[in-house]
Formats: C-alpha cells, structure tokens, sequence
C-alpha cells in the first residue's frame, strides 16, 4: 500500500493512518471495530465526512471492510486486499500459547525473511518490514492475529455505496 500512496500523492492527497498496535502508534490494539471507528471519526473530522478512496491489506483491509460495513458512503472506491473471510474459533484458541511461545524469533532477521516472503511483499521492503515487525509488542501481535482470526463480515457491507475491487494476493502462487 505504501507504494501506491507514494505514487499517488503527487496527485492526491493520501493519507496513511497506522493502525493501533503497529510500529509508530502508542495505543495498544484492542479490535477491528474499534480501529474502524477511529479511522472513520479522523474522516469525520479531518476530511469532510468522505474520501475518493479507501485500501486495505490483509488486518487493515478487515479493518475497511468494517468500515465501509458502518459508513456505506465514506469512500467512492474501495480496494481490499488478502483478507481472510473465514472465522476460526480452533486457530484463535490456538494463537496465545502457539504464538506466544515464538515470539523471540521476530527478532531474528531468518525468521523474519520466512514470514515476509510468505506474504509476497517485494523484497526491497523488507528491511522496512523487519524494523516494524520488530517494533509490534508481543500483546499486540497477539491481539491483532486473535481479532483476525475470527473477524466476520457484517451484514452492513451489502449497503457500501464505494465501487470496490477484492482480491488475494495468495491466490496468485
């Protein structure tokens, strides 16, 4: 996403909130609605009640599609990558004592390499990766892989009035 924002800012004004629980934000991560409600209150207040467009990769395109679940007209167009739709009690009851135990390894730049080629990011992002994966407290990784796990659309999204595109960037293997 960072990537296109860089294209797209000599021609639009773009915006890049980081996400609760993330490297450079001092709020700890608690849900996928609640960080919708906060980017929606920042559009409300900042940006005239409504963008041309919203995008969201993997936990932030959960988070637009919560979005635009609770604001059926804040964006025009909408982009929604790699979100997993399929909730699972098994892999969220799995997450704190598996993760938990492995945590130490984000720290080490092999385990690092493992994860971020799994997700296909290109390579030059990833010393950008390390350093923010790093960065995230083991409470909120934690938190964020529990919330993504069992995160389901809500029936609001049939009312979203932006022109959306979804795909999967794992699909393409």
């Amino acid at each position: 996403m960072k990537e296109v924002a860089e294209r797209l800012q000599t021609d639009y004004h773009v915006v890049l909130p980081i996400l609760d629980g993330h490297a450079g934000c001092d709020k700890q991560f608690t849900t996928i609605e609640n960080n919708a409600l906060d980017i929606i209150e920042f559009v409300n207040s900042k940006l005239g009640s409504s963008v041309l467009m919203m995008g969201g990769l993997s936990l932030g395109g959960q988070i637009l599609l919560e979005i635009l679940s609770q604001r059926k007209d804040i964006c025009k167009y909408a982009i929604v990558e790699s979100v997993l739709m399929i909730p699972s009690k098994f892999t969220y009851s799995m997450i704190k004592p598996a993760f938990g135990s492995c945590y130490g390894l984000i720290k080490y730049k092999w385990f690092s390499k493992l994860q971020f080629k799994s997700l296909r990011i290109k390579s030059n992002l990833f010393d950008e990766y390390y350093k923010d994966t790093c960065a995230i407290r083991k409470s909120d990784m934690i938190a964020f892989l529990q919330e993504n796990s069992v995160y389901s659309l809500k029936d609001g999204i049939g009312e979203c009035e932006a022109r959306s595109i979804y795909y999967d960037l794992f699909r393409f293997r």
